[in-house]
């Protein structure tokens, strides 16, 4: 084996490696841990202000299926096909057959009209003009009100 040979002449000193100090480290992590914190905070403003994060945006996004859905219903009430069955010019029919029969059944699309509802109280419920009422329980699933009346008509009843 060969020995190690410095490409430095033996005349040229060079300062020793540089020590971090355990109060230099740590100042080092509390403003790394500081700008982490900043970024991760910015970044989660960010994504909340995009996309489907963005509650107008999903309002709009819903409205526009509404309107595609609309454009739908419209379309099938100009059918020539179906202007003449009673109902038909709405749009809301829709053509089966059963079986083997050349014969159309007409229903109401249940589907689209459910459908259309679900997008109509999803926008209701983002802009908070929709609520689902609940009736208080306790832990066990008893109501709450109860008691209290109870409590109520006892504290008034004297």
């Amino acid at each position: 084996m060969s020995e190690f040979v410095s490409p430095l002449p033996a005349s040229i000193k060079c300062d020793p490696p540089f020590e971090v100090e355990w109060h230099q480290l740590k100042h080092v992590r509390k403003v790394s841990k500081t700008r982490i914190s900043e970024l991760r905070k910015r970044f989660r403003e960010e994504a909340t202000c995009e996309g489907v994060a963005n509650s107008f945006a999903r309002i709009r996004a819903k409205a526009r299926r509404i309107g595609l859905l609309e454009q739908i219903r419209i379309e099938r009430g100009q059918d020539v096909n179906i202007q003449e069955v009673p109902g038909g010019k709405t749009g809301l029919l829709v053509r089966e057959y059963k079986g083997h029969s050349d014969l159309p059944v007409y229903k109401i699309d249940a589907a689209l009209l459910k459908e259309i509802r679900d997008l109509e109280r999803e926008i209701a419920i983002e802009l908070g003009q929709w609520t689902e009422k609940k009736e208080l329980t306790g832990a066990g699933g008893e109501p709450l009100l109860d008691p209290l009346v109870a409590a109520l008509e006892k504290a008034y009843s004297d």
